[in-house]
């Protein structure tokens, strides 16, 4: 299955709203991101969880993994999200990423933080 990167990212925002101590029932999430097919939200958020961006219960059961809930957002999550959250910083990301065809969460992480920097620099005038 191809990563989508835009529902990953709506996931992370998604998430950051919940609150401290609360989990994201699975259901609650794909009822929050209709854009979004069930399978883009659960591919997603495995590679999400791979990623260390997220903590997700999961049941593994007849070769298949089922998500239960998104548990936390986790520092590196953080990061990523803040460095991919301005929507013109996102469309710089992707449009790179899709330039390049690299599109892997490392990549859009290296990219992303590439581009932030960049930003970063203009605006001091360095």
């Amino acid at each position: 299955m191809k990563l989508n990167i835009d529902c990953m990212r709506a996931i992370l925002l998604e998430v950051e709203n919940v609150s401290y101590g609360k989990s994201l029932p699975f259901q609650s999430l794909v009822s929050a991101l209709p854009n979004y097919s069930t399978d883009d939200i659960s591919y997603s958020v495995l590679k999400l969880k791979e990623a260390e961006y997220i903590k997700a219960s999961t049941l593994n059961a007849d070769n298949t993994t089922m998500i239960i809930a998104i548990n936390d957002i986790t520092y590196n999550g953080h990061q990523f999200l803040e460095s991919i959250r301005d929507n013109n910083v996102w469309k710089k990301t992707k449009a790179i990423a899709s330039k390049i065809g690299a599109t892997s969460v490392s990549a859009i992480t290296q990219i992303a933080s590439s581009v932030v920097a960049s930003i970063i620099k203009s605006t001091l005038g360095i």
